[in-house]
């Protein structure tokens, strides 16, 4: 899969990723850092990349409707920490299937996950 990680997630999340196989890009990389949440997500179309963030704006489906873009997971974690949102982001990328989770909004937590499309 392909992912662009937004710029409030760990950088270490990216080496995890890759080491799984995916294509992962990241906002510090891409010179996103502070820009707007539409920049952030127009990079993910054009890259046709799923973004993984913990920003909770981009969980609203009005503003950010799902078939608009290859999909978004937003990281809702209890108390969350760099080793927490690390282990998270992994553990569902191994569990996940591409087709389930495109153009969908995947709100990411402790122990489960919602998918909207």
């Amino acid at each position: 899969m392909k992912f662009l990680l937004d710029e409030n997630i760990p950088l270490e999340v990216r080496k995890s990723l890759e080491a799984l196989g995916h294509d992962v890009a990241d906002a510090h990389s891409s010179k996103l850092k502070g820009k707007s949440d539409a920049r952030v997500l127009d990079l993910a179309k054009k890259e046709k990349r799923l973004l993984i963030t913990l920003d909770l704006d981009f969980s609203n489906i009005i503003s950010y409707s799902p078939k608009t873009h290859p999909g978004i997971i937003v990281v809702r974690l209890h108390s969350p920490n760099r080793k927490k949102i690390i282990a998270a982001i992994e553990q569902f990328v191994k569990t996940i299937n591409a087709a389930e989770i495109a153009k969908a909004l995947i709100i990411l937590e402790d122990t489960e996950y919602r998918i909207k499309k």
